[in-house]
């Protein structure tokens, strides 16, 4: 089966920028994120070995779930100078591995991700999602998984971490809050996993709000919907963006890396990179 690879490109970034120690070039600029960021290419495209290959970014600029709720997002920290100063760095090492790389204004990466797989799935593929957010779960199907640096999740993954199935993540997520996107909670996780279990889907409980046995909870729902139902608008992920699928297969421009390892002075990924190619022979 044909193998699409879809990478979370702000995530790998800054986990790379928070984990990574601080490395200069003797030009005395920081390049610890990078490092790290072509690292990471390194071991998805040799272990995974992808056919097709992509990677979404944030554009940074307003959000359409900012608009929809002023408060998404707003105590998200902004971008350290020294990470901000080695974006264009990170963009030049995706184009030289040849890796499609795609943002799209007032959308977030997630929302490409969530068009590309998919796009990626309608053509039959095997679809991998590197990324370590919980919001990918709900993309999870047959054909999709979601690899994360300590697991690969696949539906009974989801149904094990939150009682439902990956389709319900969303209407989850709606009851239960996001912390991580400032989304407020209103139930539980065991209660919302119940009332799922049993309708389906947020509209689902609506519709069967009288049989909702407990009072307390009965009148959470009631007195929140307004709220609730946004909320489920800022959870799901959007899937179908004006973006192309990529026409060509995904190739390695290999004079073009080795250029880039030698400018940025990464000697050490240099002969990673060498040595991993020179057993594609």
């Amino acid at each position: 089966m044909t193998k699409t690879l879809i990478m979370d490109g702000n995530w790998l970034v800054r986990m790379n920028y928070h984990a990574m120690p601080k490395l200069t070039r003797s030009t005395g600029e920081q390049v610890g994120a990078v490092n790290g960021y072509v690292s990471s290419l390194i071991r998805m495209l040799r272990d995974y070995k992808p056919d097709f290959c992509m990677i979404a970014f944030d554009r940074g600029e307003k959000l359409k779930r900012a608009e929809l709720y002023p408060e998404y997002k707003s105590d998200h920290k902004p971008m350290d100078d020294e990470l901000y100063q080695q974006w264009p760095s990170v963009f030049e090492a995706t184009a030289a591995f040849g890796i499609e790389r795609y943002e799209l204004p007032s959308y977030e990466a997630d929302d490409l991700i969530g068009t590309l797989s998919k796009m990626a799935e309608e053509k039959n593929h095997e679809v991998t999602i590197y990324s370590y957010d919980s919001d990918m779960y709900q993309l999870v199907t047959d054909n999709v998984t979601v690899l994360t640096p300590k697991s690969i999740v696949s539906s009974s993954v989801v149904h094990a971490r939150f009682g439902v199935e990956p389709n319900q993540v969303p209407d989850y997520k709606a009851l239960t809050g996001d912390s991580s996107d400032n989304i407020p909670r209103f139930l539980g996780e065991a209660t919302s996993a119940k009332l799922l279990n049993a309708y389906k889907t947020l509209g689902g409980i609506y519709e069967h709000i009288n049989e909702v046995a407990d009072m307390k909870t009965k009148q959470k729902l009631i007195d929140n919907e307004e709220a609730i139902r946004l909320n489920l608008l800022l959870t799901t992920i959007e899937r179908s963006l004006p973006v192309l699928f990529p026409t060509k297969r995904h190739t390695i421009n290999e004079d073009e890396v080795i250029r880039f390892l030698k400018q940025m002075e990464f000697r050490n990924l240099l002969g990673r990179f060498e040595h991993w190619r020179l057993k594609q022979i």
